[in-house]
C-alpha cells in the first residue's frame, strides 16, 4: 500500500542503523570503555573511521627486563600476572578516555584524542601514565617475596593519521607516523635514564603545571630527524611537589648553570643533586659534560641521547 511503503522505509532505516551502531560499539567495545562506546555509536559521522590527520597523545608502556621475569617464571604463571597486569592498566587508561591501540606482549599502546576528540589528549595521558604507576604499586604490594615489577611509559603529542587500517578480513583503529614513533622511542629511553614517565616538549607545552611536576632532562638526537627534541620527567602530581622540592632546587640551578656555561659552579650543584637521588643518571652525564667542557668549550651540547 502506499501509505505503508513510507513507514516501511523508514524501519527498514532504523534497522540499518541500529546495525550500524552494533557493529560500530562491537568493533570498539575492547579498545575503549562502555561509555565511549556509546559516544561512538551515536556520533558515527564524527569518528575518523576512514583515516585522516589529527594532533592527538600517544602513550608507550612496557614492563622493564620481563624477558628476564619469563625466562625465570612458568608459562601459567607468566599468562596470570599479564592478565592481571594488563586488565588493571586497561581500566586506568579507559577512565581517562584512552583507547587500547594494541597490546604487544608485555607493552600497551594508547590513543588520546581518537575516536572520540579530546581537546586535552595530552592532560588526560599525563594523567593515566601517573595512575598507571600508581596501580602498579598496588599490584607489586601484592606479589609477596617477588622482585617488584617496573614500567616504563613514553608519551609524544603530534600530527599522526588515524582510522581503520588493515585487510578486509581483519583491521585495527589505530595511528601511525612519526609523532607515534616518536612516543615508542621516549618508552625506551626511560631504562637508560632511570626515570618511569618521559614526555616530549610537544606534549609539555599542552599540559598545566597546576596539575603536573616536570623535570626538564635534556634534548635527544631523534633518527632520522634533522631538529632536536626536548624531554621531561613526569615525576609526579604538582600537589606532592614538597618531597621532591629540595632535589629539583639543586637540579634546576645545576642545569641553569650549565647552559649559562658556568660549569664549575654546575659541577658542584650536580653532585649535590645526585646525592638526593638514587642512581641520578642525569646528574651524572650532565657532569661528565661540565668536566669535558671545562677541557674543551667547544664540545658543550644539551643533546644528552639518541632516541
Amino acid at each position: 500500500s502506499p501509505i505503508l511503503n513510507p513507514i516501511l522505509s523508514l524501519i527498514l532505516k532504523y534497522i540499518s542503523e541500529e546495525r550500524e551502531k552494533l557493529k560500530l560499539k562491537k568493533a570498539f567495545s575492547s579498545y575503549v570503555s562502555a561509555e565511549i562506546v556509546n559516544i561512538i555509536s551515536d556520533n558515527e559521522s564524527e569518528l575518523a573511521l576512514q583515516g585522516e590527520k589529527r594532533e592527538l597523545t600517544v602513550l608507550f608502556s612496557d614492563i622493564r627486563n620481563f624477558t628476564t621475569y619469563s625466562e625465570q617464571s612458568n608459562p601459567h604463571e607468566i599468562i596470570s600476572f599479564l592478565n592481571t597486569y594488563l586488565t588493571s592498566m586497561t581500566d586506568v587508561i579507559f577512565k581517562f578516555s584512552g583507547t587500547v591501540d594494541k597490546f604487544m606482549g608485555d607493552g600497551i599502546m594508547v590513543i588520546f584524542g581518537a575516536p572520540v576528540n579530546h581537546t586535552d589528549h595530552a592532560t588526560k595521558a599525563c594523567f593515566t601514565a601517573l595512575s598507571m604507576i600508581s596501580e602498579l604499586d598496588h599490584i607489586n604490594s601484592g606479589r609477596m617475596n617477588e622482585a617488584p615489577v617496573k614500567i616504563g611509559i613514553g608519551i609524544n603529542t603530534g600530527i599522526m593519521t588515524v582510522g581503520n587500517i588493515g585487510s578486509d578480513k581483519k583491521f585495527d583503529y589505530t595511528v601511525i607516523g612519526d609523532s607515534v614513533n616518536l612516543g615508542a622511542r621516549l618508552e625506551s629511553l626511560n631504562k637508560n635514564l632511570n626515570t618511569n614517565i618521559i614526555v616530549s616538549e610537544f606534549t609539555r607545552k599542552q599540559v598545566s603545571e597546576e596539575f603536573f611536576l616536570f623535570r626538564e632532562l635534556g634534548r635527544v638526537k631523534v633518527k632520522g630527524k634533522a631538529q632536536d627534541v626536548l624531554i621531561h620527567e613526569l615525576m609526579n602530581y604538582r600537589k606532592n611537589e614538597n618531597q621532591y622540592s629540595e632535589y629539583l632546587s639543586e637540579y634546576n640551578t645545576a642545569l641553569a648553570l650549565y647552559k649559562a656555561h658556568d660549569f664549575r659552579a654546575a659541577i658542584k650543584k650536580f653532585e649535590a643533586a645526585r646525592q638526593l637521588r638514587e642512581n641520578d643518571v642525569i646528574s651524572n652525564k650532565y657532569l661528565e659534560l661540565c668536566k669535558e667542557c671545562l677541557i674543551n668549550q667547544d664540545t658543550y651540547t644539551e643533546t644528552i641521547y639518541t632516541a
